[in-house]
């Protein structure tokens, strides 16, 4: 029985070790990674919605302007 005790308190060592070290490492990678998006998301913005902003106000030609004609 304390044979097992100590190959499972080994394994949780072992596995403690490895969350430490490696999953906590990843999410702060990927926490980094989503702060970069959301802060170019942020430049971009403005500028975008400007743009968008523009082409739906101005006016395009019609469906029926844009239609090919036969000749």
């Amino acid at each position: 029985m304390d044979k097992r005790i100590e190959t499972l308190e080994k394994k949780i060592d072992k596995l403690t070790e490895i969350v430490n070290n490696q999953v906590v490492g990843e999410c702060k990678k990927m926490s980094d990674h989503i702060t970069f998006i959301e802060n170019v998301y942020t430049t971009v913005k403005s500028p975008l919605e400007y743009v968008c902003g523009y082409f739906r106000t101005t006016s395009l030609p019609s469906p029926e302007k844009l239609q090919l004609k036969e000749k």
